[in-house]
């Protein structure tokens, strides 16, 4: 897979961050987030792919119990 920056925030985009994905033994690009002392609630992300800079084009939510 190509690199990638994770853009995500806690707040709906209140205040978002970027992480760049980091490539494991098997060339799988991932990126971690730690959820540990998270308040419940929920995460939204995107994509922004390093090839040509291209954004996913559409948001992903994930809940945080």
């Amino acid at each position: 897979e190509d690199p990638f920056r994770l853009h995500w925030s806690r707040e709906g985009w209140t205040s978002p961050q970027d992480f760049d994905s980091r490539t494991n033994l098997l060339g799988v690009h991932y990126v971690d987030l730690e959820t540990a002392g998270m308040t419940p609630g929920g995460i939204v992300f995107t994509f922004v792919w390093d090839s040509g800079r291209r954004w996913e084009g559409r948001d992903f939510h994930v809940a945080v119990v």
